[in-house]
């Protein structure tokens, strides 16, 4: 349901408060380390100083929003960041 998708902290219902994109390297026979690899997180506009993040081997995570970008510099994140940098502006 969509509700699943809502974070608690949007005061607004209904909006989409959650990024995800296939992973670039989701056909690669080597994948990148699954416990650094992002595969969702929480929009900014949710909470400019957290972060909820859930990565590919399934776990999940609260991080400040430096911890954040400091994974997504990770270059198994660089397609995750370009796009999620797209998706929610400068």
């Amino acid at each position: 349901a969509a509700g699943h998708l809502e974070c608690p902290e949007d005061a607004t219902p209904g909006n989409v408060d959650y990024f995800y994109i296939p992973p670039a390297w989701a056909a690669d026979p080597t994948p990148p380390p699954t416990a650094t690899a992002v595969i969702v997180c929480d929009l900014r506009k949710n909470n400019p100083r957290w972060r909820n993040v859930a990565f590919l081997d399934g776990h999940v995570a609260h991080l400040t929003e430096s911890s954040f970008q400091a994974l997504l510099a990770r270059p198994e994140n660089a397609a995750f960041a370009a796009a999620l940098r797209a998706a929610e502006g400068p």
